[in-house]
C-alpha cells in the first residue's frame, strides 16, 4: 500500500533528500569554509531570478518526523518549492519504474546503491551530477569508497544519504549475561556462539532475537557473513557473471554457515514465521539473550534504548572461525538520492541544492542537534565532540568502530539484480530449513543469474 502524506506541506517546504533521522535548527550551524561558500554561491545564484522552483521527490523517509530538518533547509532555500510522496521500499522502486518508462519520473530519485542505482543509470534516468559535486564540494565532504559506489565510469550520479551505516551486530542483555555467569568475548566463533545455547535455555531464555518471516533478514545476514570471506571484487564477479555463484568457495561458505546457524536452534522458535519488528520487541522485554539488528535500532523498538530495562552492550557477529577477519562492511553508501535526467535545468539546480543540503555540515548538523550519529559527510563526523554532541555510547564499541575504516561492500538486500535477491531469499529460508544443501541453493542461485546475465 503506498503510504500518503500531505503530498504537499504547508508553504511547499523544499527538503533535504536525507531519510535518517533529524531534527533542530541549522540556523546556528557552521560549515567548513570550502562547504559553507559552495553553498553561498549556488544560493545567490538561485535567488537570482527571482521565480519559485517546484519540483517533486517521492521518498520512503519518515517526512513526519524529519520537519525540524527540512524547515531548516526551507528558510535557506525559499525560493523552492517540494512536493512529497511517500512509498514503502518496494512499491517506491516499481512506482520509480513506471514512471521512468512513462517519462514522468519525481525530479529527486531514491535508489539503493547497487542494483537499483545502476539499473538507473543504465536506463539513462540519472543526471551527470559531476558539475554540482565541483560546485558543492561533495568529493571532499564524502569518504572515497562512499563517493566511489555512488558513479561509474567516473561519472557521479548520486550522493548517498546523510545518515551513517546500516551496520548489523548483536546487541546483547548485559543483565541476563551477569545473571548467567557469560563472559561474552567480542570476537566468538560460530561454535563458542552455538555453545553458549545450552546455557541460556536451561535458564529459561533464548539465544538470539532473529526474526526471517520478510526475509530480507536472511539476505542481510547472508551479506554480512559474505564480508568475513569475500572482497568486494567477488561481488562485482558475481554481479558480472565472472564468477558463478555455484562456483565460489566463498559463497558455499557462507551458505554453509547460514545452514549452520539455521540448524544450531541458536535462534528463536518460529524464527521463519516471525517478524524483525517483533522479535526486537520480544528482546526489548528480556527473553532472550541476543538481537541481531543494525545501527536503526532505535527506531525499530518501542520506546528506543531509553526504553529498554536493561544495560545493553554490543558483540560482533560470530566468527566462521578463528581465523576469519573482515573484509569489508556496510558503513554508508546504503541508499542515495539521484536528479532526474529529464528534468529542467532549473529544476537540477533546485534538487542539487537539495541534495547538498542532506550532505553538507549544516545539514547533518541540523539534522543530528538531538541524536549525533555518524554521518557521510567526514568533517561531520571529526567535529562532534566540538559541537558538544555526543556520540551513542554502544556506536563506539567495538562491534561497530572496528569496521569504520573496511572497504565499502555493498551486501545487503541491495547489492544484488532484484531477481537474484529474490532467489537468494527463498533459498536462504531453504538453507535454514536443511531441505536444500549449501551447493543446491548455490545452483540454484545461479541459474537467475545466469538467465539475469543473458547467458
Amino acid at each position: 500500500m503506498k503510504k500518503k502524506f500531505l503530498a504537499v506541506l504547508a508553504c511547499m517546504l523544499a527538503v533535504p533528500m536525507v531519510m535518517g533521522g533529524c531534527s533542530g535548527d541549522s540556523a546556528n550551524s557552521s560549515a567548513p569554509a570550502s562547504s559553507d561558500e559552495a553553498s553561498s554561491s549556488a544560493e545567490a545564484s538561485s535567488s537570482s531570478g527571482g521565480e519559485t522552483v517546484k519540483i517533486t521527490a517521492w521518498l520512503n523517509a519518515p517526512l513526519e518526523n524529519e520537519m525540524a530538518y527540512y524547515e531548516a533547509f526551507s528558510e535557506k532555500y525559499p525560493q523552492y518549492e517540494i512536493e512529497y510522496t511517500l512509498y514503502q521500499d518496494d512499491e517506491l522502486k516499481e512506482q520509480t519504474t513506471i514512471a521512468i518508462q512513462a517519462g514522468t519520473a519525481p525530479t529527486i530519485l531514491r535508489p539503493k546503491v547497487g542494483s537499483q542505482l545502476n539499473d538507473l543509470i543504465a536506463a539513462g534516468a540519472c543526471a551527470d551530477l559531476n558539475s554540482y559535486s565541483e560546485q558543492y564540494g561533495w568529493k571532499d565532504m564524502s569518504y572515497e569508497d562512499i563517493y566511489d559506489a555512488c558513479s561509474k565510469d567516473g561519472v557521479l550520479y548520486a550522493i548517498p544519504r546523510s545518515t551513517g551505516g546500516y551496520w548489523q551486530t548483536l546487541y546483547y542483555n548485559a543483565d541476563m549475561a551477569k545473571e548467567l555467569g557469560l563472559d561474552l568475548k567480542q570476537d566468538m566463533t560460530i561454535d563458542e556462539f552455538i555453545a553458549l545455547k545450552d546455557t541460556v535455555n536451561g535458564a529459561g531464555y533464548q539465544l538470539l532475537s532473529f526474526g526471517n518471516l520478510d526475509r530480507w533478514p536472511g539476505v542481510i545476514m547472508m551479506g554480512d557473513y559474505f564480508m568475513q570471506v569475500a572482497t568486494p571484487q567477488l561481488i562485482d564477479d558475481l554481479n558480472s557473471g565472472a564468477v558463478k555463484w555455484n562456483d565460489s568457495p566463498e559463497v558455499l561458505e557462507v551458505f554453509g554457515t547460514l545452514q549452520k546457524l539455521g540448524q544450531s536452534g541458536a535462534f528463536i522458535t518460529g524464527f521463519e514465521s516471525s517478524d524483525h519488528l517483533s522479535v526486537n520487541q520480544s528482546w526489548a522485554s528480556g527473553k532472550t539473550l541476543f538481537m541481531y539488528c543494525g545501527t536503526w535500532w532505535p527506531e525499530s523498538v518501542t520506546g528506543g534504548r531509553d526504553g529498554v530495562p536493561f544495560e545493553i552492550h554490543t558483540v560482533s557477529l560470530p566468527k566462521i572461525d578463528a581465523g576469519t577477519e573482515l573484509q569489508g562492511q556496510m558503513f554508508f553508501a546504503n541508499d542515495a538520492y539521484a536528479v532526474y535526467s529529464g528534468a529542467s535545468d532549473a529544476e537540477k539546480e533546485a534538487a542539487a541544492a537539495w541534495l547538498d543540503y542532506s550532505f553538507n555540515f549544516d545539514g547533518c548538523k541540523a539534522k543530528f542537534a538531538d541524536s549525533a550519529m555518524y554521518t557521510v559527510n567526514k568533517s561531520f563526523n571529526e567535529s562532534m565532540e566540538e559541537l558538544g554532541m555526543e556520540m551513542d555510547p554502544l556506536f563506539q564499541e567495538e562491534a561497530f568502530t572496528k569496521q569504520m575504516d573496511l572497504p565499502q561492500m555493498n551486501l545487503a538486500d541491495w547489492a544484488f539484480d532484484t531477481s537474484v535477491i529474490e532467489e537468494l531469499k527463498l533459498r536462504i529460508v531453504d538453507l535454514f530449513a536443511g531441505t536444500m544443501t549449501p551447493k543446491q541453493a548455490a545452483d540454484s542461485v545461479a541459474a537467475v543469474a545466469a538467465e539475469v546475465i543473458g547467458e
